[in-house]
């Protein structure tokens, strides 16, 4: 479904809303599946031979794309493929540079070289964080996001959304939002700049920044939203507010029901 602005100049958003069980079910089978033609065109009812055809043609697509793409001997294939699964893993958190060095025993200069690489490859998403100027939002730290949930998946022994940790479900839907949102912006000609907000004691996951508008974008894995879920949008506001551009806040949530706050009017 679409949810259009009567104003042009706002905003467009796209919303899933499942009907009921099945429904789900097949909005968290995409999310664990991805959004690559052929494997959403693989029709099966065996879902083990869902999970296994997914599995080998996401490593096979890794392993193609790495191989066919770097042609220069002083890359190494495997660290590579070790940065792109590290990443995998944690999707949609905050990049630490350092920490990802150390934790795979390589440079930061190297950590960056590889990450670069697999953004030219267009394989990873680096969102940066809306700050006063362009200065500020490069030297500060990232958000990194995979271009395709199906490639996350991959990497797990797991392949049903419900038996993933509590974690990994939240990093898997807010990058698959992520990614559809990124997608629609690009197809109305990049009309906002996508980063993410966060201050020392908030952070909203995905804000889209215009001429006009700033768009703030709230995604929560639960059925049951708490005043505290808020919060991240309400300190956005202010912030936006100091840029003298109008606010649009929304929360994403597996809710079946638009719920409007009537503290924060979201």
């Amino acid at each position: 479904s679409v949810l259009q602005s009567k104003d042009p100049d706002i905003f467009f958003f796209f919303y899933f809303k499942p009907k009921n069980k099945s429904t789900t079910a097949e909005y968290l089978d995409y999310v664990m599946g991805g959004g690559m033609p052929k494997l959403m065109l693989f029709k099966n009812d065996i879902l083990d031979d869902r999970k296994l055809t997914r599995k080998l043609y996401s490593s096979s697509y890794i392993d193609t794309t790495f191989s066919k793409s770097i042609i220069t001997e002083s890359i190494d294939i495997i660290g590579l493929k070790l940065v792109f699964e590290y990443l995998s893993k944690y999707t949609s958190e905050v990049l630490n540079m350092a920490n990802l060095a150390d934790n795979l025993s390589i440079t930061v200069k190297t950590a960056k070289k590889y990450i670069s690489i697999l953004q030219s490859l267009h394989l990873v998403v680096l969102l940066r964080p809306i700050k006063n100027n362009a200065i500020a939002e490069m030297r500060s730290q990232p958000k990194v996001h995979v271009a395709d949930t199906g490639l996350i998946s991959s990497w797990f022994d797991n392949h049903e959304f419900n038996k993933l940790d509590g974690d990994t479900r939240g990093r898997l839907l807010e990058t698959s939002i992520v990614n559809s949102i990124m997608a629609f912006n690009e197809y109305t000609f990049n009309r906002y700049v996508l980063k993410y907000f966060r201050n020392a004691t908030n952070e909203v996951d995905l804000v889209l920044e215009g001429k006009e508008f700033v768009i703030g974008i709230e995604i929560k894995n639960a059925a049951i939203l708490k005043n505290e879920q808020y919060r991240g949008l309400v300190e956005l506001e202010k912030y936006v507010k100091t840029k003298n551009k109008k606010f649009v806040g929304i929360i994403a949530y597996s809710g079946e029901t638009y719920i409007k706050s009537e503290k924060t009017g979201f």
